[in-house]
């Protein structure tokens, strides 16, 4: 999937070089070493549990925080077009 990708993230495409590293996974019960640390995270439907790509940490929260709802993030999307300054 990251190769897929291109190693960017699905909503901002940002390169996952360009982004700060996240926690390391949990510690394993069979004493091997802990999966390595992601810069890119895998997002999934709450409610089909099905995959949908791999985001940045920060679009991930932002989805989340949008409760995934695609009413809430055009109403956002709306906000902020009236809230920008004019170019000139």
């Amino acid at each position: 999937m990251r190769v897929a990708q291109g190693h960017r993230c699905a909503i901002c495409h940002r390169h996952e070089d360009e982004l700060p590293v996240g926690r390391t996974g949990r510690p394993r019960l069979d004493g091997t070493p802990s999966a390595e640390a992601f810069r890119l995270v895998v997002d999934h439907c709450h409610e089909t549990k099905v995959v949908r790509g791999l985001l940045c940490v920060a679009c991930n929260s932002a989805i989340g925080q949008m409760r995934d709802s695609v009413d809430v993030l055009a109403a956002a999307i709306r906000y902020l077009q009236r809230h920008i300054p004019a170019v000139s």
